[in-house]
């Protein structure tokens, strides 16, 4: 029998259906089983611009707001919002913003953090489990360019930490950048070029396949892999999210179940 409890999984969204359905998609079907289907899960965007473009694809999805609506109008009295963020950062303090008109909706509202949050012993456990995940294609790669997405209002010290982290582990040189920040590809882009790297991998640390990981980096005219190409480089770029990956889904449900509220029953 569902309880009166709910997981509301939310993320500023992507447009890509296939991209959604293999990455916070399986987080959702992992909860649910984690939980023996007591525990209802859904997902949320923020974006209104992407939840109208799946609804014109057919997909249904709510925003954030009538995702608290629903759950609210159907008897659901305690809901834990999990943030599919990798940091703290503008997103995260709309979603707070928006969870804050909520509030006397429900009996307990809570919101989780985000996979890189304040908490450093967790932090040193997603770190560690990134890192990982990178070190497996080091045994075939020797220069590994880690893409990330950045902060303008976070330092994205993590990624560094990532990148000091995979290379204790590997021995293999790693590289790193992201789309936001300090740490732009130009310069990652001079370091790659003063060591003469001949090949790189370029592995995207995002937590959703949609458009930064397809056109930013991957894909697009102006991308990552084209930019690194026009500079002599054999480029081959990973298409997988973090969410993809097992060990980063379990991180989720750990978070889960340290929540007083969240039984498995």
């Amino acid at each position: 029998m569902r309880s009166n409890r709910a997981v509301l999984l939310c993320a500023f969204g992507s447009s890509d259906i296939k991209g959604i359905e293999e990455s916070i998609g399986i987080l959702k079907k992992d909860i649910e089983v984690h939980f023996n289907f007591r525990i209802k899960v859904e997902i949320a965007f923020t974006s209104k611009i992407i939840v109208s473009k799946l609804h014109k694809k057919g997909y249904a999805i709510r925003d954030l707001e009538g995702s608290l609506q629903h759950l609210h109008e159907n008897g659901f009295e305690e809901v834990i919002i999990q943030p599919i963020y990798m940091m703290d950062g503008c997103e995260n303090l709309k979603l707070r913003e928006i969870v804050s008109l909520y509030e006397s909706y429900f009996s307990k509202l809570i919101i989780k953090r985000n996979l890189f949050g304040e908490e450093k012993d967790f932090n040193k456990k997603a770190i560690n489990e990134t890192a990982h995940i990178i070190k497996k294609y080091s045994e075939k790669y020797s220069n590994i360019l880690i893409a990330g997405h950045g902060s303008k209002v976070n330092d994205s010290s993590i990624y560094n930490e990532i990148k000091k982290k995979t290379e204790r582990m590997s021995k293999v040189k790693i590289y790193m950048a992201t789309l936001e920040g300090k740490n732009s590809l130009e310069k990652a882009i001079e370091k790659i070029k003063k060591n003469k790297v001949k090949n790189i991998l370029i592995i995207p640390i995002f937590l959703m396949k949609g458009r930064h990981i397809i056109m930013d980096i991957s894909e697009g005219e102006n991308s990552w892999k084209s930019i690194l190409e026009s500079e002599g480089l054999r480029v081959e770029c990973l298409m997988n999210s973090l969410l993809q990956y097992n060990e980063i889904r379990k991180l989720y449900i750990e978070m889960l179940d340290f929540s007083d509220n969240l039984q498995r029953g």
